[in-house]
């Protein structure tokens, strides 16, 4: 199944391609959310402007392809993301963060991904927490004419450094144009396979940039590089409880996400580091 992601203005002149959740397709494996953010030329007069705001009930996992973003949280980290890094935190029972992007100088161009990975019904409430990784510490599987950067979880053979909390791989992938690509898929699995750039084809079929190929009930993951790409590769075990999805609260249990709206509502949630500015809790 080839999926078109979804055009988002985030703000003024400021858009993201989604491509989970879409009607129909909730979820792949654990990811409840996955943005492409950009490509989008940022200057004095045009910033990125993520204000404060919180979590519950899920790990979220910011890489960046160009550019750069501020990652301030309540946990008093204060991050500079640089492209080829992986920023991976986890709400569990709560956390509150901000995003910013900003050129004063020479025009800056901002590209990259950001998923939402729901965690398990018994991990829901666990303690936040975060993790940055450098582009050294990824690890990296090399093949003629192709490259895979494992950036979370557990990929033929190989092991991020990245904590997570089930079964779930997330990589990011080069290859030239020719390139023939396949990987087994255990029992149970979901993946996905979404176009940065450039052009796969799946079981006949082209995925072009901001496309994903679904492979759902599928034994293996396969394409054929056509022209040359980017792209990510995820997927995993997918929880048997629903996921409810409500602003930015994920969980199995709508009380949980209840009592979220009100202690935001509430100021009861720890302030972010060094931030000044919030996002209101959105009207139901």
């Amino acid at each position: 199944m080839i999926v078109d992601s979804d055009e988002k203005n985030l703000d003024e002149n400021f858009t993201v391609y989604r491509a989970l959740p879409k009607v129909g397709l909730e979820s792949i494996g654990p990811f409840v959310f996955f943005d492409h953010i950009g490509p989008v030329v940022l200057h004095k007069e045009k910033e990125m402007k993520v204000r404060a705001h919180p979590h519950i009930g899920l790990s979220t996992l910011t890489y960046l392809l160009s550019g750069e973003i501020l990652h301030r949280d309540s946990l008093m980290n204060e991050q500079l993301i640089l492209p080829g890094e992986v920023n991976w935190m986890t709400a569990g029972e709560g956390i509150v963060h901000s995003e910013r992007a900003r050129s004063d100088n020479e025009p800056m161009l901002l590209e990259g991904v950001q998923v939402w990975v729901a965690l398990p019904k018994e991990e829901e409430s666990t303690a936040a927490n975060f993790k940055h990784l450098t582009e050294k510490e990824i690890p990296t599987l090399h093949q003629k004419d192709l490259s895979l950067k494992l950036l979370a979880g557990t990929f033929e053979g190989l092991e991020s450094p990245v904590a997570v909390h089930s079964d779930l791989f997330f990589l990011k992938g080069w290859a030239k144009s020719g390139v023939s690509y396949s990987s087994p898929l255990k029992s149970g699995v979901e993946a996905s396979v979404y176009v940065l750039g450039g052009v796969l084809e799946v079981e006949g079929q082209s995925c072009h940039k901001n496309q994903m190929a679904v492979f759902k009930n599928k034994s293996e993951i396969e394409f054929l590089v056509k022209e040359e790409a980017e792209f990510i590769v995820f997927g995993g075990v997918p929880f048997k409880e629903i996921r409810h999805i409500w602003w930015n609260f994920v969980s199995s249990d709508l009380n949980k996400i209840d009592l979220a709206k009100k202690r935001w509502k509430n100021d009861e949630f720890l302030p972010v580091i060094n931030e000044c500015e919030f996002i209101p809790l959105p009207k139901d």
